[in-house]
């Protein structure tokens, strides 16, 4: 009995008691929009000054402000896209556990030699499908984080081709909040399809860098490592999570390696 009371897990689960729905991710784009503006406004009455004593100035610090406010949106887009809404149940070193609430999500499967391949293509047909690609036109807004993974073994095992080394790989988007299955439009493209997804707990690793499926791959790998380390238990594969448009600097880009644990409730059982 003391064994299985210091184990890690057990502990973990204790602190997760504590903390369960301690903080909810549902911050407001348009709150988000609105401070942003504010903040260009701000500038107005200093740029009303400076024309009043050099025009030429003004003119060349209004580009000036332009281009910075510009580089900033899109660097930062991702502070201005909306995001599934999750709770913070508790941390382990720099891994954060999640639980999301059901989503809807937009979701193809592609077959291609390399991660990086297998991520354009896939990104071009869920774009495409909600840019405007299904039956009614309509145009759904963009969300994040955009995921990204390999097929489980079991399955690629049966599609994997081997003449052109082709791996199988899953892209999805999720849908905007507040949209049922039944009232998104069917896309175009067979390859696409629309899911509902119940709630789940995901165990996270945030890191920045590029779109480097080596960098994915290791990330996921230190992922899985460290939850196991704790007792917890993954689910499926792990995946890539990207929030940022391919133009961010890697820096600047907030990328993450994202699986899958068993619930709350089923690790108390």
């Amino acid at each position: 009995m003391e064994a299985i009371e210091n184990a890690p897990s057990v502990r973990f689960l204790d602190l997760e008691r504590r903390r369960r729905g301690e903080r909810r991710n549902e911050t407001s784009i348009v709150a988000r929009n609105a401070a942003f503006w504010l903040a260009g406004a701000a500038v107005v009455p200093g740029a009303a000054l400076l024309l009043r004593r050099s025009p030429r100035a003004a003119v060349l610090a209004g580009f000036g402000i332009a281009a910075c406010g510009a580089f900033f949106r899109y660097q930062f887009q991702r502070w201005f896209t909306e995001e599934p809404a999750y709770a913070v149940e508790g941390r382990l070193g720099e891994v954060e556990i999640r639980r999301y609430d059901p989503v809807v999500v937009a979701r193809t499967e592609v077959a291609a030699p390399t991660w990086r391949e297998a991520l354009e293509d896939g990104f071009d047909r869920l774009a495409w499908y909600i840019f405007g690609g299904n039956r009614t036109g309509e145009r759904i807004a963009m969300t994040a984080p955009v995921t990204h993974s390999r097929e489980s073994v079991r399955r690629t095992s049966l599609v994997t081709s081997a003449e052109d080394g082709a791996g199988r790989w899953v892209m999805t988007f999720t849908m905007p909040r507040g949209r049922a299955l039944t009232s998104l439009p069917w896309p175009h493209d067979a390859r696409v399809t629309l899911r509902a997804r119940p709630a789940r707990r995901v165990a996270v690793l945030r890191y920045s860098g590029a779109f480097s499926g080596d960098l994915a791959e290791r990330k996921q790998r230190e992922l899985v490592e460290m939850v196991e380390a704790a007792g917890l238990v993954p689910r499926g594969m792990p995946l890539f999570a990207g929030y940022d448009p391919p133009g961010v600097l890697p820096f600047f880009r907030r990328n993450e390696a994202w699986v899958e644990t068993e619930t709350l409730e089923e690790q108390l059982e």
